[in-house]
């Protein structure tokens, strides 16, 4: 008993299981960009709200009578000294 098994050719495989009603999908980027923006408009907010902590801060320093000595360090953020 012999068994024979046709395959089709490629071009027939692909009209098969791509009929030419398909439509690859579209792949949207738009999305990303807008979480990044985001992230973004974040990082300012926070930055923002920091600097008005640390303003803050120094003005009730010099209300007390002592002179605010603010620096700003990557590793630590603000830092704020008040010195009389």
């Amino acid at each position: 008993m012999t068994v024979m098994v046709a395959h089709p050719s490629l071009g027939e495989a692909t009209e098969f299981l791509l009929p030419e009603l398909y439509e690859a999908p579209v792949a949207e980027v738009e999305h990303v960009e807008r979480e990044t923006e985001s992230y973004v408009a974040w990082v300012v907010v926070l930055g923002f709200v920091t600097y008005a902590l640390v303003l803050y801060w120094a003005d009730r320093c010099n209300r007390r009578g002592g002179d605010p000595a603010i620096r700003f360090s990557a590793l630590r953020g603000f830092i704020v000294k008040c010195r009389k």
